[in-house]
């Protein structure tokens, strides 16, 4: 036999860890289970996206920290695109909305487009 076709001899299941289980025993769910507790010794086998604890010292550096929302400053009326204008007096959208033969309407409400 050539060295690509070595047969390894199958692990008896029992002995397999939680990762390599396919067919989602008990066994191997229990220790999956056992796995998300950080002080068990099965925690170091967790991908860092399913460790839940939050000061994991295993997984800190891998998990992806949240992006931060930054704050919404509200924006001049004269930015915003003439569609989303839901004011049909509104004199600085107005030329826009003619123009196109369009006043929008906020969601909700139906316009036809004449």
């Amino acid at each position: 036999m050539h060295r690509a076709q070595v047969r390894e001899t199958p692990v008896e299941h029992s002995k397999l860890l939680w990762t390599h289980c396919r067919k989602g025993c008990a066994m191997h769910q229990q220790q999956f289970e056992d796995a998300r507790q950080v002080d068990n010794h099965y925690h170091s086998t967790l991908p860092a996206n399913i460790c839940e604890a939050k000061d994991c010292p295993i997984h800190k550096s891998r998990k992806p920290e949240p992006r931060k929302r930054t704050t919404q400053r509200k924006m001049p009326h004269e930015n915003i695109h003439w569609s989303f204008c839901y004011n049909d007096q509104c004199t600085i959208h107005y030329s826009a909305k003619a123009g196109e033969g369009y006043f929008p309407k906020k969601k909700g409400s139906r316009q036809s487009k004449n």
